[in-house]
């Protein structure tokens, strides 16, 4: 078993809490950095937590089977971000 990394997970649009609720539930690592802004509605101001990337979310694992298809059949998620075919892990 190799060192467990950050990888991104590309998702479905506006799932980005869903699927981090469900990642967690599951046990997994996962990582949505948020951002508080000000609502755009003229009626009346809030204060909003938004995704800092929209359609990303962050993961540690190790990859192997038994940690990569809960992540992936996880219901919104798209892929994991790869290059050439390979996943990439994240930058500390």
């Amino acid at each position: 078993m190799s060192d467990p990394k950050w990888y991104a997970l590309h998702l479905r649009s506006n799932a980005e809490n869903n699927v981090h609720r469900m990642l967690v539930k599951k046990g997994v690592e996962a990582f949505l950095p948020l951002l508080q802004v000000r609502s755009r509605r003229i009626d009346r101001r809030k204060m909003l937590l938004v995704p800092m990337v929209p359609g990303y979310l962050f993961v540690r694992t190790a990859l192997d089977p038994a940690d990569y298809y809960p992540v992936i059949q996880t219901p919104g998620v798209i892929r994991i971000v790869s290059f050439q075919g390979r996943p990439q892990p994240a930058e500390e």
